[in-house]
C-alpha cells in the first residue's frame, strides 16, 4: 500500500512537472521561475541581429534591475507576418501577457482595446508615483507622445518609443547651384524676388560656361515622395503648405485649408510667371525618379535651383561627397520670404511610436507598467539603442572632450553628451532587443552623439547637412503646425474619397495653374477651382478634421 501511494506520488509529480514544462516553452506566463522571483513574459518580434534574447545584456540588466525573471514568447520579425500573428492571438484569447513591438495598426490597438484584450493605461500614465520616469519627461514631450499614442476612443493604450529626430522633419530641402552664384558675382537669394534675378541670370549668362543656353532655372520631381518637389518648396515662401494636409491658423485653434488661401494664389502666380520668362523647367512635371536623377548627374551640370530630401539623387563613388554636381550644389539654402511671408518649409513632426501593450493575461500589471517605464530612466533610454555603457557607447568626459560632431562644430552645442564606440545597431549582437523598447530620448541628447568608429569630416558636405538642416529649416515653420490627425473608423471611411479626391484636384490645378493651361489671374478661373472643391467634401473633411485636432488637443 505504500509502495503505491509512492507510486502515485511520483506520477503525479512527473506529469506536474511535465505540465510545467511545456507551459514554459510554449512562452504562456508562469508567476515565478524556479528562482522564486516573479516573471513577466515579453511577446516580442525576432530579429536576425539579435542573437539571443535570454543571454542578453539588455535581459540581465532588466533582470537585475527589477529582480525578476524574463520569459519569451516569439513573434515573426516581418510585421505583415507579426500582426497575423497577434490577430491569431487575439481571436482565440491567447496573447503573452505583455507585446513589444508587434506591428500592430492603430485601428488594431483600438478593437484590441475596446475588446478588454490589451489594458488602458491611462491611470498609470497620469500617476507619478507609479510612472515616474514617463512622468519626468518634460512638456510639450510628454503631452506629445500622449497626443501621438491616443485612441479614437480617448485611450492610451501603449508605452511609446519617442526619439526626435529632425532629418526627416523638413526633406523639402533647397538647393542652389553655388559654383554658377560664385561664376556670375552674385549672393544666394533670400527672397523671391532676390531668386528671379539670380535665375535670370542663370538663363542669361552661361554659368556653366559650355557656350549654350542650356541651363534651367528650376527644376525638380513634381511626384517625388521625399522633398524632391521643388513647386512645393517654393509655395512655401508665400503660405505654408505641406500638400496632402490641411494647416492651423495664426491662432492655433482653427483648422484651415491653406490651398484655398489667396496667397497660396500669389504663389502659383509667381511660378506661373517663372515658367512664362523660362526659368522653371516644364519637366518637372513630367519626369520621374530616373529622369530627375539622370539631369541631376548630367554632364555638364544644368540645374540651377532644386529640392529633395535624400542626396542619394546624385551619384556617389564611394558617396556623394564625390560627385561634383553635388558639390555644386551643397548646402542646403535656408527658406525664401516673400513681400507677405516670412517663407517656411514643410513640416512633419517627429511622431511617438507605440512600441509595448499589456495583455488581459498579464498576471501582473503593476509589474509590467514598471519594467515599461523604467525605459524611461535615461541610462536605460541610451542601452536600449546602443548597448551597453563603456563598452558600446561611453559618456566619460575625457574621451567626449576629444570629440565632435556636425552639431558641436558648428557651435549650435557646446559638446557632446556621449558617443558610439562602435556600431552594433547593424551587426548580429545579443546587446539589445533592436529598440523594440518604449524609450525617450530628448531633441537634444540626440543631437549630441558623437561617433567614435566615424569622426567627423567638415570637409564633406554630407556629414554636415543634418547641422545645417537643423540650423537653416527646423525653425521655418508657423508658430502652430497641425500634428498628424487619427480619425475615428467611421470618420475615417466618411473622408477616404474626399480626401483622394481634394488632393489629386489640388496637385492636378498647381500644375495647370503654373504651366498656363488654366489661368491663375482670372478669378473666374480661381473661383472656380475653390467651387470644385467645397463640391469634393472640403467643407465635410474641415470640421472633422477640427473634432479629431480638439480630441487629440
Amino acid at each position: 500500500m505504500h509502495r503505491n501511494i509512492l507510486k502515485k506520488l511520483a506520477i503525479i509529480t512527473f506529469c506536474l512537472l511535465f505540465t510545467g514544462a511545456l507551459v514554459f516553452a510554449s512562452g504562456s506566463s508562469q508567476q515565478q521561475t524556479a528562482s522564486g522571483k516573479p516573471t513577466l513574459e515579453i511577446g516580442i518580434q525576432t530579429n536576425a541581429f539579435i542573437l539571443d534574447f535570454v543571454d542578453n545584456y539588455l535581459t540581465h540588466y532588466l533582470e537585475n534591475l527589477h529582480n525578476i525573471d524574463l520569459t519569451f514568447y516569439y513573434l515573426p520579425t516581418d510585421a505583415t507576418e507579426s500582426r497575423t500573428k497577434v490577430s491569431l492571438l487575439a481571436a482565440s484569447n491567447d496573447l503573452p501577457e505583455t507585446i513589444w513591438g508587434g506591428g500592430m495598426t492603430r485601428e488594431q490597438i483600438l478593437e484590441y482595446g475596446t475588446n478588454n484584450l490589451l489594458l488602458a493605461l491611462n491611470k498609470y500614465l497620469s500617476n507619478p508615483s507609479v510612472t515616474p520616469y514617463f512622468n519626468a519627461i518634460p512638456q510639450p514631450d510628454r503631452g506629445n507622445i500622449l497626443r501621438d499614442t491616443r485612441s479614437a476612443d480617448g485611450n492610451n493604450y501603449s508605452f511609446a518609443r519617442f526619439q526626435p529626430e529632425t532629418w526627416n522633419c523638413t526633406p523639402n530641402r533647397l538647393y542652389i547651384n553655388r559654383t554658377w552664384l560664385s561664376n556670375l558675382g552674385l549672393q544666394e537669394p533670400k527672397s523671391t524676388d532676390d531668386l528671379r534675378n539670380v535665375l535670370t541670370a542663370f538663363r542669361d549668362k552661361d554659368p556653366n560656361g559650355n557656350g549654350r543656353k542650356d541651363e534651367i532655372g528650376v527644376f525638380g520631381w513634381y511626384n517625388g515622395t521625399y522633398g524632391e518637389n521643388v513647386i512645393t518648396s517654393l509655395i512655401n515662401a508665400f503660405v505654408y503648405y505641406n500638400p496632402g494636409q490641411l494647416a492651423l491658423d495664426a491662432s492655433g485653434n482653427n483648422v484651415v485649408a491653406s490651398f484655398t488661401d489667396p496667397q497660396f494664389r500669389a504663389a502659383l502666380q509667381y511660378l506661373n510667371g517663372l515658367f512664362k520668362d523660362g526659368l522653371l523647367d516644364a519637366s518637372t512635371f513630367t519626369t520621374d525618379q530616373q529622369g530627375f536623377r539622370a539631369v541631376l548627374n548630367g554632364t555638364p551640370m544644368v540645374v540651377g535651383l532644386t529640392s529633395m530630401g535624400s542626396v542619394g539623387n546624385f551619384a556617389g563613388n564611394p558617396t556623394q561627397d564625390d560627385n561634383a554636381n553635388y558639390r555644386a550644389m551643397a548646402p542646403i539654402m535656408a527658406p525664401l520670404s516673400s513681400p507677405n511671408c516670412p517663407g517656411y518649409t514643410p513640416f512633419n513632426d517627429y511622431v511617438a511610436e507605440q512600441m509595448t501593450f499589456i495583455t488581459n493575461k498579464c498576471k501582473n500589471v503593476d509589474l509590467a507598467v514598471k519594467v515599461m517605464d523604467s525605459f524611461y530612466e535615461p541610462t536605460l533610454s541610451i542601452i536600449t539603442r546602443f548597448g551597453q555603457e563603456n563598452v558600446d557607447w561611453t559618456r566619460d568626459p575625457a574621451i567626449l572632450k576629444t570629440q565632435t560632431n556636425a552639431m558641436v562644430y558648428m557651435g549650435l552645442y557646446p559638446g557632446l553628451s556621449s558617443a558610439q564606440i562602435h556600431d552594433i545597431w547593424t551587426k548580429p549582437a545579443a546587446q539589445h532587443w533592436q529598440n523594440l523598447t518604449p524609450r525617450y530620448t530628448p531633441l537634444d541628447v540626440g543631437n549630441t552623439i558623437g561617433n567614435l568608429e566615424s569622426p567627423l569630416d567638415p570637409s564633406k558636405p554630407s556629414t554636415m547637412h543634418n547641422a545645417v538642416n537643423y540650423q537653416l529649416l527646423i525653425p521655418r515653420h508657423p508658430q502652430y503646425v497641425l500634428p498628424q490627425l487619427y480619425y475615428s473608423a467611421a470618420d475615417g471611411a466618411t473622408l477616404s474619397q474626399p480626401i483622394t479626391d481634394i488632393n489629386q484636384y489640388v496637385s492636378q490645378s498647381v500644375a495647370e495653374f503654373i504651366i498656363s493651361t488654366r489661368d491663375i489671374n482670372s478669378d473666374a478661373a480661381w473661383n472656380a477651382y475653390l467651387q470644385n472643391l467645397d463640391g469634393m467634401g472640403l467643407q465635410k473633411w474641415i470640421p472633422i478634421a477640427q473634432a479629431t485636432y480638439n480630441r487629440q488637443k
